[in-house]
């Protein structure tokens, strides 16, 4: 039973090399949820594989601990997305506050963009003539 381990073990380690290559090899970066999910998948395949094999089934397990890690990866790399991007939701919010604070003080400061001050007893526009005298 040692003699098959060792055989499987580089066997295993080949493959899990050749699939880490391949996925790293995208054309464009992993967003979170890949990254988690992949993670997730690649513990959960090799927590499966040791734990199938102190029983005698190590495919078995590491399909079985790839499916539960890659479930658990993708939910939490939901989360962790999630979160991230209602922060930068938040900072977003901010800057454009920031920038529209910074827009009333350049306009109450600058003299030309002041408007003129008119007294409040002072009539904006002429009345109308009626046509008595």
């Amino acid at each position: 039973m040692a003699e098959l381990a060792t055989i499987r073990w580089p066997k295993l380690i080949v493959l899990m090399s050749l699939l880490m290559f391949n996925l790293g090899s995208c054309s464009h970066p992993l967003t979170t949820r890949e990254k988690a999910t992949l993670a997730g998948g690649t513990f959960g395949a090799a927590t499966g594989a040791v734990v199938g094999a102190t029983v005698g089934a190590p495919g078995p397990g590491a399909a079985v601990g790839g499916t539960i890690g890659t479930a658990g990866g993708a939910l939490i790399g939901n989360s962790i997305l999630a979160r991230n991007q209602e922060r930068d939701a938040r900072q977003q919010q901010s800057q454009k506050q920031k920038a529209a604070q910074k827009r009333q003080r350049v306009r109450a400061t600058h003299p030309l963009l002041q408007r003129p001050q008119t007294k409040s007893n002072e009539l904006k526009y002429k009345p109308e003539s009626t046509g008595k005298h």
